[in-house]
């Protein structure tokens, strides 16, 4: 099983997540047409682990898990849901990065991306 496997997994399988977004847990973006909320995640470093031996066959790759909603707080919600989830996991550890809140005020959406070091 990979790494995004698991976080798959875990995040579709936190009591918390599931309670908003059901299974609308995605890899990459949200498929056109889906209601929000929902949660994107994103890999953005692989994250190979190296000594002065060479590569360690390790992995530390480094993910954005975005939190989508038509509010504020719905997307504040969500967020917490992911950290709740990502903190209880049992196929890896991961470390929070950092959150920052965005917007698409056109749109009226609202999302807050967390950044994990997983392990």
């Amino acid at each position: 099983m990979s790494v995004e496997d698991d976080l798959y997994t875990t995040l579709t399988g936190a009591a918390g997540v599931a309670a908003l977004v059901g299974s609308k847990v995605y890899p990459g973006v949200i498929p056109q047409n889906t209601a929000l909320p929902a949660v994107v995640y994103t890999m953005f470093y692989g994250g190979r682990v190296a000594t002065l031996a060479g590569d360690t066959g390790g992995r530390n790759p480094q993910f954005q898990v975005d939190s989508w909603a038509t509010t504020y707080e719905g997307a504040k919600a969500l967020n917490e849901a992911v950290h709740t989830a990502l903190a209880g996991a049992v196929a890896f550890k991961s470390t929070p990065l950092g959150d920052r809140d965005d917007a698409d005020p056109d749109e009226k959406l609202y999302r807050v991306i967390a950044e994990f070091s997983i392990w």
